[in-house]
């Protein structure tokens, strides 16, 4: 009967822990992670995104959020680690399918649906983190990484890993490129890539400002195999690269940031077949000239591109260089045009207060605090200290009935109440964490800012971590 009881007590302990008493993170937590994770990193104050739902699919979570009253809709793994930007659901994946059936589908998928006969994707390895495939894929020579989920009906091009900060956070960059009457900045991109986009709508009003006191070239990262042009987002991002190199070579800067600022805010991969041309209309660009220019220059303009890229060594989206110089600050119009103007030998009179003799400190975001950071929903505290005043009472309870285990083990002589034991040292461990935690809330909870709340819930999940040392622990005691 004591055996009984005791199986009991263990089954319970491991159901409370893996079940909704965990310290797992819940759908609004892993969504406002993501959302402070956008506008503190990717975004930088060049907008700001506003989420407007989260659900859960297909064991990751999907976020739908609005920036500039433009929708996106991103997925985000249920730890809130990764960020996948972009999307591809694939259909026809058979009943139960193997996974050897659910690879050989998605390639399947990539060749004819993304890259549509321009260029081979190939599976090199697939291995499986948080939950997903991670393929490594060869496609034309080059190497990518894409996940998907285990169904095999979402495939994602693209991922952000929110568990690491961009390197420049870490301290300021000084940018001093070379110095010339005028200055020729390059910027790489993929048509499609959002932070590419993000990038080109933050130059167009320096391109309006500077106007032809500057060159500020389009780049594009593709890569080449035979006659076959393949860019990462597949052939429709492929077409518009050549697109835009056309229109560039046949209209000039003007004409070619109006249009790029055209078909950023109005045009999608559904709709691109037509929208390219009203954003051509819209900029008196003759759509049969440029369409003539794809066939007959295209492939010439993307093997120079692919040429350029090697030799830069570009391969991220996007890549800024200005007179030979990569710059590595923020993506916002001021901070782009303070780098620009710091490439004149005499800077023009729309440079403002940049000098030739003053070099330009950048830095992609500010993380030092101060009496200006904005402040944060009490609200966001009173969740918290909820949860963690009920994690404590729960801690309290597991420590309870594993004490009464290693008593029972111990009354019997069974070398497993040591065991045991440990695990009630575990939870006590547990428990004080959760006051080092409350402890920390006291001293910001007069005026918390936005950086105090990300410290705060990067203590809360390592306090989720430490569940799963948990319950290998009891693992090893049954």
């Amino acid at each position: 009967m004591r055996k009984i009881y005791v199986s009991i007590l263990i089954l319970a302990i491991a159901i409370l822990i893996t079940g909704k008493i965990t310290m797992a993170l819940t759908s609004n937590e892993v969504a406002d992670k993501t959302i402070d994770y956008i506008n503190k990193y990717l975004l930088q104050g060049q907008g700001t995104a506003t989420l407007t739902s989260v659900q859960e699919v297909n064991g990751l979570y999907n976020l739908k959020f609005n920036i500039a009253d433009k929708s996106y809709d991103s997925y985000v793994t249920m730890d809130g680690k990764l960020l996948f930007p972009s999307v591809n659901e694939i259909t026809g994946i058979p009943e139960n399918p193997t996974e050897e059936q659910i690879l050989n589908k998605v390639i399947d998928y990539i060749n004819n649906e993304l890259l549509n006969g321009q260029g081979t994707a190939k599976l090199i390895s697939h291995t499986e983190v948080e939950g997903l495939y991670n393929l490594k894929l060869d496609i034309s020579g080059r190497q990518y990484d894409s996940y998907l989920t285990k169904d095999g009906k979402l495939l994602f091009a693209s991922v952000v890993d929110m568990t690491q900060t961009p390197q420049t956070t870490i301290q300021p960059e000084t940018f001093e490129p070379k110095k010339t009457d005028k200055p020729v900045a390059q910027l790489y991109v993929m048509s499609f890539c959002p932070y590419g986009i993000q990038a080109e709508k933050a130059m167009k009003p320096v391109v309006d400002m500077l106007g032809s006191k500057v060159t500020i070239e389009p780049h594009f990262i593709v890569s080449v195999s035979g006659s076959t042009v393949n860019s990462l987002h597949g052939e429709y991002e492929a077409n518009e690269d050549m697109r835009q190199a056309c229109i560039w070579k046949n209209y000039g800067q003007a004409t070619f940031w109006t249009y790029v600022d055209y078909l950023n805010n109005n045009c999608n991969k559904g709709n691109l077949d037509t929208c390219w041309k009203d954003a051509a209309k819209s900029t008196n660009i003759d759509t049969t000239k440029i369409e003539n220019c794809v066939n007959t220059d295209g492939l010439t303009l993307m093997k120079a591109e692919t040429a350029l890229t090697t030799q830069n060594s570009v391969s991220g989206s996007p890549t800024l260089i200005i007179n030979g110089a990569t710059y590595n600050g923020a993506r916002t119009a001021d901070a782009y045009k303070q780098a620009i103007c710091s490439a004149f030998i005499t800077p023009p009179s729309e440079c403002g207060s940049t000098t030739t003799t003053s070099p330009v400190t950048t830095t992609l975001l500010q993380t030092t605090t101060s009496t200006t950071t904005p402040s944060v929903d009490k609200t966001k505290i009173l969740e918290i200290l909820i949860l963690l005043e009920q994690s404590r009472i729960s801690f309290d309870q597991f420590k309870t009935i594993s004490n009464s285990i290693a008593n029972y083990y111990e009354s019997v002589n069974d070398n497993r109440s040591k065991c045991w034991k440990d695990v009630v040292g575990m939870f006590d461990k547990a428990m004080g964490d959760v006051d080092n935690i409350k402890s920390e809330i006291n001293k910001i909870k007069d005026n918390p800012t936005q950086n105090d709340m990300l410290r705060i819930k990067d203590m809360v999940s390592n306090l989720r971590n430490n569940n799963d040392n948990i319950i290998n622990k009891i693992l090893g005691c049954v």
